[in-house]
């Protein structure tokens, strides 16, 4: 680790830890973030060696409560709950989350960091839909939905796809992101649980049973599942002129599809993360 990259883990280390609402929370994220390096080289020696890698989340052996400033969450032991509601985590994506009404839509929406920290700021002023496929990572975004006392929060426990109608998806045993539909994954990974049945929706139908308009932002974070949801939300983003799109794009088909419906694509970071928007009239990039 370069001495820049020490003094960035360090300084990272203690936000997270800061974030910790309880001297026990704090002590088990101490725990889990001090200890990390260490998992990463055992990886690193297992990936040599090719034995089985250990879940880099092992240290924190029990579940933690967070308070950030995107709201309260409740993360589970063992898993990366608290890595994705950290505050260090994806911090340049925050400022396309920053909307104050209308709905937000959120596809893949794990624990809820996005939807509680949207919907905190809309208030009254907007909703939110929140749409999550893992039936325990479910579980805990009610959860979280429920210690920040929202009440313009709708979840839905589905697989966003084409179409609705039932699906089936492989849990990820540690990564709270991971969970992927099946046959999207290689099931014969050891961190994968044997896929289980979960409703399947459409963007449109969801839309259409709600009644939703003034659709401000989607945000699609599904594993490699990205053309699928777009596809089922064809008739909302014909209708939605002025949505946005920020979506972990796994390939190049769901950004080449969202520029045939006339969005410009901005990359947003080293990883995935994309800006899919229109043009205004007055947008010089039209001109």
């Amino acid at each position: 680790m370069t001495r820049f990259g020490l003094v960035s883990f360090v300084t990272t280390s203690i936000e997270d830890v800061a974030c910790g609402v309880g001297p026990e929370d704090k002590f088990w994220l101490a725990c889990a973030r001090s200890l990390r390096p260490l998992t990463y080289a055992i990886n690193a020696a297992s990936r040599a060696l090719g034995t089985r890698a250990i879940n880099p989340h092992v240290f924190l052996r029990r579940d933690v409560t967070l308070r950030t400033e995107h709201g309260l969450f409740h993360c589970r032991r063992e898993t990366s709950d608290f890595g994705v509601c950290s505050v260090t985590h994806e911090p340049e994506l925050n400022a396309y989350f920053a909307i104050n009404d209308g709905v937000f839509l959120d596809i893949g929406a794990n624990i809820g960091k996005w939807s509680v920290s949207v919907a905190r700021r809309m208030g009254g002023r907007g909703r939110v839909v929140a749409v999550e496929a893992e039936p325990r990572t479910f579980s805990v975004l009610r959860r979280n939905i429920d210690a920040n006392h929202l009440t313009n929060v709708t979840a839905i426990w589905a697989a966003a796809t084409t179409a609705d109608g039932e699906l089936r998806i492989h849990a990820h045993k540690w990564g709270t992101g991971l969970h992927t539909l099946e046959g999207l994954c290689d099931p014969s990974q050891t961190d994968f649980a044997p896929a289980v049945a979960v409703p399947a929706r459409s963007i449109d139908s969801i839309v259409s049973e709600l009644g939703l308009r003034n659709i401000q932002l989607i945000k699609i974070d599904v594993e490699s599942a990205e053309f699928d949801v777009l596809l089922g939300a064809a008739q909302t983003l014909a209708r939605e002129e002025s949505v946005r799109v920020v979506i972990e794009a796994s390939g190049s088909p769901p950004l080449d599809y969202l520029r045939g419906q006339g969005f410009r694509i901005t990359r947003l970071n080293e990883r995935q993360d994309y800006l899919a928007e229109r043009p205004r009239p007055s947008d010089p990039h039209t001109q």
